[in-house]
């Protein structure tokens, strides 16, 4: 591959900076590396403290436990297991993207006639505007420690569907469900970048498909990278994708980069009730691109609300090339982001 088409390609691009430099950390990283990004001075030294003593209880129980309880700190290192401290071994399950139920959401231009350049669907003009949307999505540990080294593997799976629920008179059929299994490797970082710590990057292989067939079948294959970083009480997710190629005999949207693009930024402020969270990709091929804002606000006790508004291309596989705002009010259910 000649190095042109390296710089063409931003997950090739951001792939072949980090293999040519040294900020990579082959080998297990120690607590105290992580105790040096904690800004207060005693939650500091608590930490340096919680590092000499190996018999602590705290160990492998990070999804209990934080050093702050109204900011982001130490989000990542909890939620993927970065450290010796938050190791909790294999085959455990954990909550992955958000598991939530949109319980109404609301298009202004419903997707009635799906089609791409080789595939082109009859209309049907009994698609409402309100439907249901829930989300299910989880993660476990298939090898903690790979080879020796700090870096873990991970399997993910995540399940989206669109439920007419409202449309009796076509005895509320799904309209789409989205599948996506993932295998993802993460490796810790000790670095800081514009104030920004980062903490963690993921090197993925993803399948998405809504398993149907033609002509409503779409699908698509990703290897990705995100970057993840904390700052207080904001949370910054960088991801950069390449889709693999297929036959075209077999590959029923084509034209997919045209309009999801090969990356996306994701940021979320997180209070002690409240979370707010902004999600943006574009596609500079197609000049195309998707906004999404989400919000997490108190019920009652672990109960969360969540409100989503979406507007652009992309909102499910279905959809990737229909341009729609959609607005949903529900419930969250497990962890965010």
């Amino acid at each position: 591959m000649q190095r042109n088409q390296i710089y063409q390609s931003p997950f090739l691009f951001i792939l072949f900076v980090l293999l040519s430099s040294n900020s990579i950390p082959l080998y297990a990283s120690t607590l105290t590396s992580d105790c040096a990004f904690i800004a207060d001075n005693k939650q500091r030294l608590a930490c340096y403290d919680q590092a000499d003593n190996p018999n602590s209880s705290l160990v492998g129980q990070g999804s209990e436990f934080s050093f702050t309880e109204d900011t982001a700190a130490d989000y990542l290192n909890r939620t993927w297991e970065l450290s010796k401290r938050f190791k909790a071994g294999t085959f455990r399950f954990r909550p992955y993207n958000p598991n939530a139920v949109l319980l109404w959401r609301n298009s202004n231009n419903p997707n009635t006639a799906p089609f791409t350049p080789t595939q082109t669907a009859p209309v049907n003009t009994t698609i409402q505007s309100n439907e249901l949307r829930y989300q299910l999505s989880f993660k476990t540990k298939l090898w903690q420690n790979v080879l020796g080294s700090s870096l873990d593997l991970w399997f993910g799976y995540t399940q989206q569907s669109n439920w007419q629920i409202y449309n009796q008179d076509t005895s509320s059929p799904f309209r789409e469900t989205n599948y996506e299994p993932e295998l993802i490797l993460t490796i810790p970082m000790h670095t800081k970048i514009l104030g920004f710590n980062w903490k963690l990057l993921n090197i993925g292989l993803s399948h998405q498909s809504n398993g149907r067939s033609n002509p409503y079948s779409r699908s698509w294959n990703r290897t990705y990278l995100k970057a993840s970083f904390e700052h207080k009480k904001f949370l910054l997710a960088i991801s950069a994708w390449q889709r693999l190629s297929e036959l075209p005999i077999n590959d029923d949207n084509p034209d997919i980069n045209m309009f999801m693009g090969s990356g996306d930024i994701r940021l979320t402020w997180v209070g002690q009730d409240n979370k707010l969270s902004i999600l943006g990709r574009y596609s500079f091929g197609g000049d195309n691109g998707a906004l999404q804002l989400s919000w997490v606000f108190p019920l009652r006790g672990h109960l969360k609300g969540y409100a989503e508004y979406f507007s652009g291309y992309g909102e499910s596989l279905i959809d990737y090339n229909h341009n729609q705002k959609i607005f949903g009010l529900g419930l969250l259910i497990s962890t965010w982001p």
